[in-house]
């Protein structure tokens, strides 16, 4: 770790129980960090998602294709549909996903305000290192200000070193500001950040 003097580290906890059942029960480990600072939650809105890379990698190209997911998620009651906006070419370009290129896209808008007329939230999708300096973030999280996205998934975190968990920090902090629930894929373990921001929606 490279750090000035004074340090604080993080919290060290030993959980002892007679069986197993009140340390797995325990929910020690998620409540030591601080309480949330947000002083207004209610557009904090976790909820089931509707996810249609998983049943055809190509669907994030073909809006309606991706209308009738929304129509899915209105007929199951569910809340969310998640769109790989990056990946909206109808290449599936992995960890390799070209910054910003997918914002040319003429059809996005539409489409986001489609399901949001449906009362559908939309997650969007992008590389890690797509968001890593201020000037990428305001670029692409401005453009999700600006069309209605509800929120953000970042993906191809796959390090637990101390620069991935300073942008960790970064970023959940710009989707507060920007009122944006977030959730990371490639993650390391959950460790209570969820206490003080609670617009954390999943750690996979």
């Amino acid at each position: 770790v490279n750090s000035n003097l004074p340090l604080t580290t993080p919290w060290r906890v030993i959980m002892v129980g007679n069986t197993l059942k009140p340390i797995v029960e325990s929910s020690l480990i998620l409540n030591l960090n601080p309480p949330t600072e947000l002083e207004n939650t209610r557009w904090i809105e976790p909820g089931m998602s509707t996810f249609p890379w998983l049943s055809d990698h190509g669907v994030n190209s073909k809006m309606e294709r991706l209308k009738e997911f929304v129509d899915l998620a209105v007929e199951m009651g569910w809340k969310w549909i998640e769109f790989d906006n990056a990946l909206a070419f109808g290449i599936d370009t992995g960890s390799k996903t070209p910054f910003a290129e997918w914002m040319q896209i003429q059809w996005i808008p539409e489409f986001i305000a489609y399901a949001n007329s449906k009362g559908i939230k939309v997650t969007g999708w992008d590389n890690w290192d797509n968001l890593d300096t201020p000037e990428k973030r305001d670029s692409i999280l401005g453009y999700y200000q600006q069309h209605g996205f509800s929120g953000i998934k970042v993906d191809f975190l796959d390090s637990d070193s101390q620069e991935r968990f300073q942008f960790r920090d970064i970023i959940i902090r710009e989707c507060a500001r920007r009122q944006l629930m977030i959730s990371f894929h490639g993650a390391t373990l959950p460790r209570g950040q969820q206490r003080s921001w609670p617009h954390i929606a999943t750690w996979e």
